[in-house]
C-alpha cells in the first residue's frame, strides 16, 4: 500500500490527464464544464484519502468552473495572438487549451492536497485562499518550462516502461 502523498500525487497525475483530454473536446460549454467536473471528483478524492470533512461543494464547484473559464480564456487570447505565425500550425487551439487545463487541474489538485496535509477541510478554503495559492503557484519557480518538462517525463518514463 502505498502512502497518503503518493495515492495523492497519482489522483492528481490521473485527474489532470483526463482534463487534458475532455479540454480538447471542440464544444465550448462542454468542455469548460468537463474539466470542471474532473477538478471536483480529483479535490473531493484527495478530501477523502486525508480525511478531510466537507459539508458542501459549493465553493469548490465554483472555484473549479473559475480555473475552467480562466484556462478557456486564456487559451483563446493566446489563439487568437497566434493564428497569423507559424505557432498557430505547432500549437492548435485544442493542444493549447489541453495544455493549460492540465495545468490548471495538476495545481489545483496540488494546493488542496497541501491544505489537507496539514489538516485543512474542504469548507474551510475560501475563494480568496485558493486564488493566492494558485497566483503564488504560477510565480513560482516550480513552473518553469524546464520544470513541467521534466516532471511530466519524470512521472510518465515509469509508466511506460
Amino acid at each position: 500500500m502505498t502512502n497518503t502523498s503518493e495515492q495523492a500525487h497519482e489522483i492528481i497525475l490521473k485527474c489532470s490527464g483526463q482534463a487534458s483530454a475532455l479540454a480538447a473536446i471542440p464544444v465550448p460549454v462542454i468542455d469548460v464544464a468537463a474539466s470542471a467536473y474532473v477538478q471536483v471528483k480529483m479535490v473531493n478524492r484527495l478530501a477523502e484519502i486525508y480525511g478531510a470533512k466537507k459539508v458542501s461543494n459549493t465553493s469548490l464547484v465554483i472555484g473549479s468552473l473559475v480555473s475552467s473559464v480562466i484556462a478557456r480564456v486564456i487559451s483563446d487570447v493566446m489563439s487568437s495572438l497566434t493564428k497569423d505565425s507559424q505557432l498557430a500550425n505547432i500549437l492548435s487551439e485544442s493542444v493549447l487549451k489541453s495544455g493549460l487545463i492540465g495545468l490548471f487541474t495538476k495545481l489545483t489538485g496540488e494546493i488542496y492536497k497541501n491544505h489537507f496535509a496539514n489538516g485543512g477541510m474542504l469548507d474551510d478554503m475560501s475563494f480568496d485562499e485558493f486564488s493566492e495559492n494558485f497566483k503564488m503557484s504560477l510565480q513560482s519557480d516550480q513552473l518553469s518550462v524546464q520544470n513541467i518538462v521534466q516532471s511530466a517525463v519524470g512521472d510518465l518514463i515509469p509508466k511506460l516502461v
